[in-house]
This record gives C-alpha cells, sequence and structure tokens, in this order.
C-alpha cells in the first residue's frame, strides 16, 4: 500500500511539470508509440540527462524551443511518433497515473480513508487535462507500462 501510494505521489508531482491550465487535448497517442515509450524508457532517460533534460524532474520539464527540440527529436528516435512526442510522453504519465489510481487505490479501505482525511480526490484535477481517446490507449497497456515504470524507477 505505502508503495503504491509512494507512486501516486510522485506522479503526482510528475503532473505539476506537465499541468496546462486548459482544457484536455488528445495527443493522437498511438499503441506503437506506448509499446516503444515501453521498450525504451530507460534509454530516452538516460539519453536525455546526457543534455540534462530529465522525465523525472520538474524543473527541466519547463522547456524553451530549443530544449523541447532536443526532447522531441530524442523521443523520435525512439519511436514516439508525430510532431509533438514530448505531448504523447506527457498523455502517458498522465492517463497512467489515473489508471493506477482507479486501479489501485480507489475502492480500496485505506485509501479511501486517506482520500477522506485529504478531502479531495488526488487525481481529480488531472482527470481534467487527460483526453479519454489516449487513456483508452494507456489502458490497454497498463501491464507494460507497470513494468516499464518499475524498470525506470529502479535505475
Amino acid at each position: 500500500m505505502k508503495k503504491i501510494l509512494s507512486i501516486l505521489f510522485v506522479y503526482l508531482f510528475a503532473f505539476t511539470a506537465f499541468a496546462q491550465f486548459s482544457e484536455a487535448r488528445c495527443a493522437g497517442l498511438t499503441d506503437s508509440d506506448v509499446k516503444n515509450f515501453c521498450a525504451n524508457c530507460v534509454e530516452i532517460e538516460k539519453e536525455l540527462n546526457k543534455v540534462n533534460i530529465s522525465l523525472s524532474d520538474q524543473s527541466s520539464l519547463t522547456a524553451d524551443e530549443k530544449t523541447l527540440k532536443k526532447m522531441n527529436k530524442t523521443l523520435n528516435k525512439y519511436g514516439i511518433s508525430g510532431d509533438e512526442p514530448f505531448e504523447k510522453i506527457k498523455a502517458i504519465y498522465q492517463c497512467y497515473t489515473v489508471e493506477t489510481y482507479d486501479k489501485s487505490i480507489s475502492g480500496n479501505p485505506d485509501a479511501e480513508a486517506i482520500t477522506k482525511v485529504l478531502g479531495v480526490d488526488p487525481v481529480a484535477l488531472m482527470r481534467n487535462f487527460t483526453h479519454p481517446q489516449d487513456c483508452a490507449v494507456v489502458k490497454r497497456h497498463m501491464a507494460e507500462l507497470e513494468k516499464a515504470f518499475a524498470n525506470f524507477y529502479e535505475q
């Protein structure tokens, strides 16, 4: 339970880096994007770290134009397609967090008690920034993503 809550709060922290103040828009996430992310997330992070960018560090994600180009080039190299692959990575993180909460915490009496004490659904704001089409893609790949994130955070 503590591990699940710890992971959730890491993703909620990461979300603050990804937060946008507009309605959710579809990133156009595909099955291939998620599979490629799962297969390469550790390598992506290592390559981005070489240019002082980290997907898990909020301060490095407030990207200027030059940094965003570097991130997008790296993400394209590893099979995250399109002109805005960083938007797809954000969609993966956000939808994964919401799905993890719904799957692991919702319905758990201990977690529900903590949520009640907090007085809010901890992922309510994030839900506003996820697009149902992107989340449907993520939901199909939850097992792969769970393994990829476990490997990612063991590094």
